[in-house]
C-alpha cells in the first residue's frame, strides 16, 4: 500500500468518525462515547499527518534520486567520451635518442 492510498482511506475514515460523533451526540444517556469519539479522532488526525508527512518526504526522495540518476548518467557520458579519446588518440612510444638529449640540456643551460 503506497502513502497516497493511505491518505485516501484516512480521508474515507474521517467521515466515518465524524459520523460516530454526531450518533454520540445523540445518546441521551451519559455515556463516555463523545471522549471515546474525540480520542479515535485524535488518533486518526496524527496518522492521518504522519501518512501526509511520509509523502512529502516520498517525494522529495524521488526528486533527489532522479536527479542522481541523471548526473550519474552525465557522469558516465563523459568516462565513456574520455575513454574513447584515450583509445583512439596515437601514442609516441619512441623516445629520443640520448644524443639529443645532452645536447637539449646543454642548449637550456646555456640559454
Amino acid at each position: 500500500m503506497n502513502v497516497q492510498v493511505f491518505e485516501k482511506q484516512c480521508e474515507e475514515y474521517l467521515g466515518k468518525i465524524q459520523g460516530v460523533a454526531a450518533l454520540s451526540q445523540q445518546i441521551a444517556c451519559r455515556t463516555n462515547a463523545p471522549d471515546e469519539v474525540d480520542a479515535v479522532h485524535s488518533r486518526w488526525a496524527a496518522v492521518h499527518d504522519v501518512a501526509v508527512q511520509w509523502g512529502t518526504r516520498l517525494e522529495k526522495l524521488v526528486a533527489v534520486w532522479e536527479e542522481f540518476e541523471n548526473e550519474v548518467k552525465k557522469i558516465d557520458t563523459w568516462v565513456q567520451e574520455g575513454q574513447k579519446a584515450i583509445t583512439e588518440a596515437p601514442v609516441d612510444l619512441s623516445t629520443p635518442h640520448m644524443d639529443k638529449l645532452e645536447q637539449e640540456l646543454v642548449k637550456l643551460k646555456v640559454g
